[in-house]
């Protein structure tokens, strides 16, 4: 390209930056271009001082010569700022990023959205250190801002919006230990800011996609009076891990159905001609039913649900199970829920825990979701729900 055209683009591209990144007013901009060619820019952050390199190749998806001629005359902050909405992933061109919706490391500096609603209201420390790590809660960095313009690209956020949260900083780590100190900054700043609200909680908050339905339900509702539920405990267990995010909880509510699904069995124990010594007997192998057994019966049941063969195509898809089989179905998420109850790996007795960074939503958590959501519809309300709403399809 020739100089001209290059300086065209670098001074759209600069204003781009200066008018979207910077949020806070200052005179001189914090982030600036720190080279520019017909093949790469590289942009740097002059508060957090971190750069990443930009292949005009991957961000605009034709050289930039191609673009240039077919754009010139137009170009504009507006173009940029569409342009940097888009999907692009900004590993391609930085080898030592890591770079996750919510997250960025890059070259011993950490930056991660966070939501602790208390630090709205009562900051007392928001500044600290781990040993030689710093740690910082403020208004995203520019770089942030720049990485994560996808968070735009929707409804219920706008450019605006950047002020409205807290990112937090972490510097002096490496891509090795960073999960491990933002786990101690997030107790800290609990621990240094107590809560102002019953369940609040420093949490990392992400940008990206999150999980929906495996199978879509209708809204259309017919009309609103709802049936008062036959079992309101299960509801409890699902509202908490609706909350909690914890899986635990939803598999607490099939749990809870594993008996109430053997009801027509114990009903014919109970009416039956037997001797009571038999009756009891029969009554007690029903209770002590190994529970795998139980949650393959309860399986069973579900199949004739509208939705339950759409969990058995999505558990199929995500490789967590083989293929449609009930019997095989019920297996896995038995032996998932028994890696998460009993918590240990071999004799070294190490705790299973959470990647609290780690993006990829847990397969298991929503198709064990979706089985408790069945459940209730089907033990709860007796499939009630179904009939208060018009089909997908009719909509």
């Amino acid at each position: 390209m020739t100089t001209d055209s290059i300086k065209v683009v670098r001074e759209s591209l600069e204003e781009y930056l200066y008018e979207y990144l910077d949020h806070y007013d200052e005179d001189a901009p914090d982030i600036v271009i720190k080279h520019i060619d017909d093949d790469k820019v590289i942009v740097f952050d002059v508060t957090i001082e971190k750069s990443v390199c930009i292949k005009w190749i991957n961000l605009l998806k034709t050289p930039l010569q191609e673009w240039y001629e077919r754009n010139k005359g137009t170009i504009d902050i507006h173009m940029w700022n569409e342009i940097f909405r888009g999907s692009y992933d900004y590993t391609l061109d930085n080898e030592r990023l890591v770079y996750q919706p919510g997250l960025f490391v890059h070259k011993g500096y950490a930056e991660v959205h966070i939501e602790y609603a208390s630090l709205h209201f009562n900051s007392e420390v928001d500044c600290f250190k781990i040993g030689d790590v710093s740690c910082d809660v403020g208004f995203p960095s520019s770089m942030y801002t720049l990485l994560h313009k996808h968070m735009e690209d929707g409804d219920t956020f706008t450019a605006d919006d950047w002020s409205s949260i807290f990112t937090l900083r972490l510097e002096n780590i490496t891509r090795e230990n960073y999960k491990a100190y933002l786990e101690q900054a997030l107790f800290i700043l609990y621990y240094s800011n107590p809560p102002q609200f019953d369940g609040d909680y420093p949490h990392v908050a992400f940008s990206g996609k999150t999980d929906s339905p495996i199978s879509q339900r209708s809204t259309d509702f017919l009309h609103t009076d709802f049936p008062t539920a036959n079992y309101v405990e299960p509801l409890n267990f699902f509202n908490t891990g609706g909350s909690t995010g914890e899986v635990l909880y939803f598999y607490k509510v099939i749990e809870y159905f594993f008996l109430i699904n053997r009801k027509q069995e114990i009903t014919s124990i109970i009416q039956s001609d037997q001797n009571i010594d038999r009756k009891i007997s029969d009554l007690t192998k029903v209770y002590k039913e190994d529970e795998e057994n139980l949650l393959i019966s309860i399986m069973h049941t579900l199949k004739s649900h509208h939705r339950f063969d759409s969990v058995l195509h999505y558990a199929v898809n995500r490789n967590l199970v083989n293929s449609n089989d009930t019997n095989e179905f019920a297996n896995k998420m038995y032996l998932y829920r028994n890696s998460i109850v009993h918590g240990k790996k071999d004799n070294r007795f190490d705790i299973l825990t959470r990647d609290l960074v780690d993006q990829e939503p847990d397969g298991w958590f929503i198709v064990i979701r979706e089985v408790a959501l069945i459940c209730i519809e089907v033990f709860c309300y007796q499939d009630n729900l179904k009939e208060m709403v018009q089909s997908v399809d009719e909509v």
